[in-house]
């Protein structure tokens, strides 16, 4: 069978109108387009396993089968490579090729369970791989990276320092004038350091935001949110280009705050950034000479922290939060990192919710402040109306991870730790 068939019905369906759909309409038509591609994803990856497995691309003397992918599908080559290296992981990856061709996940959740599958482990990964799937169908993209992410570093605790190794080998940064004079910006930074850049940076983004809002002039041009982080980062420079001189040839190390979370759920004993991603405890060692220790204690379920009568949350409440919710926690789904979220009452304070650790959640700016969306929930029938808790970490009862179980957990980010009132997570 050629696929003949299916560019006809392409063709049936660009030829619809879907302006003349009502809203429902054009919505279960985006879902179900959504859906199809998924499941066209999974079908073009078997196909290309079988092309590249028996070398039918090199017929015409290419070099690569991604290089012919790319010329004659017009795709760009890191495009190509992709799908090439995903198909070739689906040789090893059966549950995950059926649940991309039955439309359940994406083609990019191929990458996070074939991370799993590079795991030493007393028990064949087959055994596992389908509780992780499992695990990223009932998730978001970014709640599995994560779990996948603790899973990894749980199941084998004896290579994670050379994964960190590995992973801080790769960091690097481009800094190019582009031909009308921009300048263009392309790299990637280790983690640690990347979640000080990014705290800074959303501080100060933060502070245009506010800036923008008080600005009431008639010509005044609101920036977009990419506008005001570009500017954020050029007044990053302009600051550090203003420090006393003295105090920069010191080498004055900026402070870290080492968050030391305790009877939080029942994870596994693991350290980790702000943003979820884990860290190997020899990657906090060159912190030590500038951390400051921040001590969080949870207790059960309905153990209030406090409970204050005025309408804005006390700073420990309030990291308190930042630390359990990590993300927005609207019920769409919404994946904003603390840093870019609100405190909020979930029972209104104007209607006599308490400000507790209890009543509070993180809320990103759009959820919060837009009174539209703010308690808006999915329909009840839409898949994934209810998110996972936070941290999922599949496992199969053949797998036990071999790393320590308990209730501590450690993550280093770039914050002070000592904010107050409703504003920004400061993560």
């Amino acid at each position: 069978m050629d696929a003949g068939a299916l560019h006809q019905a392409i063709d049936d369906l660009a030829a619809q109108d879907v302006s003349s759909l009502c809203d429902d309409e054009v919505h279960e038509l985006v879902m179900g387009l959504a859906r199809a591609r998924c499941r066209v994803d999974g079908v073009m990856m078997a196909a290309l396993d079988v092309w590249d497995a028996r070398r039918i691309w090199s017929d015409d003397g290419s070099k690569s089968p991604s290089a012919r992918l790319a010329r004659e599908a017009n795709w760009s080559k890191s495009a190509a490579s992709i799908a090439i290296r995903r198909a070739r992981a689906l040789r090893r990856l059966p549950a995950t090729a059926a649940a991309v061709t039955n439309g359940e996940m994406g083609a990019e959740f191929v990458d996070l369970v074939d991370h799993a599958s590079t795991v030493d482990l007393t028990v064949p990964f087959s055994e596992c791989e389908p509780a992780i799937v499992k695990g990223c169908i009932t998730s978001g993209y970014a709640e599995s990276r994560d779990a996948i992410n603790r899973w990894v570093d749980a199941a084998d605790p004896d290579n994670a320092d050379e994964r960190a190794k590995k992973r801080f080998e790769r960091r690097g940064l481009t800094a190019a004038g582009t031909i009308d004079g921009l300048v263009h910006l392309n790299g990637l930074l280790d983690a640690m350091g990347g979640q000080e850049l990014l705290a800074e940076l959303q501080r100060i983004e933060s502070q245009l935001y506010d800036d923008d809002r008080a600005d009431d002039r008639a010509d005044h041009q609101v920036r977009t949110a990419q506008q005001r982080r570009a500017d954020a980062l050029v007044e990053m420079a302009r600051r550090s280009a203003a420090l006393d001189t003295a105090e920069t040839a010191a080498g004055t190390p900026a402070r870290v705050v080492l968050t030391v979370v305790l009877g939080l759920n029942e994870f596994e004993r693991l350290c980790e950034l702000a943003d979820g991603t884990p860290l190997a405890p020899g990657e906090l060692v060159p912190l030590l000479h500038r951390a400051d220790v921040e001590r969080i204690v949870f207790g059960s379920p309905d153990r209030v922290l406090s409970i204050s009568h005025r309408r804005s949350f006390p700073a420990a409440v309030r990291r308190a939060i930042q630390i359990r919710d990590r993300r927005c926690t609207h019920p769409s789904g919404c994946d904003d990192p603390a840093s870019w979220c609100d405190v909020d009452h979930i029972h209104e304070h104007s209607c006599g919710g308490e400000t507790s650790e209890a009543n509070g959640r993180l809320l990103c700016r759009t959820h919060n402040r837009n009174h539209t969306l703010r308690n808006r929930a999915p329909a009840a029938d839409a898949p994934r109306t209810t998110r996972p808790p936070r941290g999922w970490v599949p496992r199969t009862p053949n797998l036990q991870p071999t790393g320590h179980t308990g209730g501590d957990r450690s993550s280093g980010d770039g914050s002070s730790g000592d904010g107050d009132g409703d504003g920004p997570a400061a993560d």
